[in-house]
């Protein structure tokens, strides 16, 4: 699989592509991320513009390591 890049505050939500804003993930653990979050991203801007996506991203990222099937060299969720 190929890495993409993963913006922690999405772009639509007022995100920037920045190193600070950025991790690598394979297009599968990132699919998969966005099927699965990003309705509930949305909600949290909604209810608090300031939400720290960073911790958000955290918490999220754990629940996360079992898509690491793959094992795909680089990938944030996968190593």
């Amino acid at each position: 699989g190929k890495l993409q890049l993963h913006h922690i505050k999405p772009i639509r939500l007022g995100g920037r592509t920045t190193v600070e804003n950025g991790v690598l993930l394979c297009d599968n653990c990132h699919k998969a991320y966005h099927g699965l979050y990003d309705l509930e991203l949305d909600e949290m801007y909604v209810a608090n513009p300031d939400t720290d996506y960073n911790a958000v991203f955290e918490k999220q990222i754990k629940s996360l390591k079992w898509l690491g099937a793959q094992w795909i060299a680089g990938c944030l969720f996968c190593v």
